[in-house]
């Protein structure tokens, strides 16, 4: 995430979040104005879901490539997926592929502008 005139944290660069719901709630409580906000694009990269103790979990990425703006994706909110931070919005590049995700992992597909204070506080728990 790029910031116009403020610094996050007193830094300069971008800041990163370890999952989509923790950038939104950023810009949520704190009201600032982005330059640009990227995440993740899991229909360019696998979504390498494992299971640990029997909890379905995906990985994040990383690498530039796997990077699209914000606007551009379509989300799996409150699927029974956990992210890095807890349960997340898992986004796609391709609206089939969150279906797809949907269809299997449950949750509701739902579009940037869709994004709420409520729906953030339904996750990450």
């Amino acid at each position: 995430m790029f910031f116009g005139d403020v610094s996050p944290h007193g830094r300069e660069g971008p800041a990163w979040f370890d999952s989509t719901w923790e950038a939104y709630q950023y810009v949520f409580e704190r009201q600032v104005p982005t330059q640009g906000w990227f995440v993740t694009d899991y229909s360019v990269i696998d979504p390498a879901i494992e299971h640990d103790a029997g909890v379905p979990t995906i990985a994040r990425a990383v690498s530039a490539d796997s990077f699209l703006e914000v606007g551009e994706v379509s989300y799996v909110a409150d699927s029974q997926v956990i992210g890095a931070m807890g349960r997340d919005l898992i986004g796609f590049g391709q609206q089939d592929d969150a279906e797809s995700f949907q269809r299997t992992y449950g949750g509701s597909v739902i579009t940037h502008e869709a994004v709420t204070p409520e729906v953030i506080g339904l996750l990450g728990r």
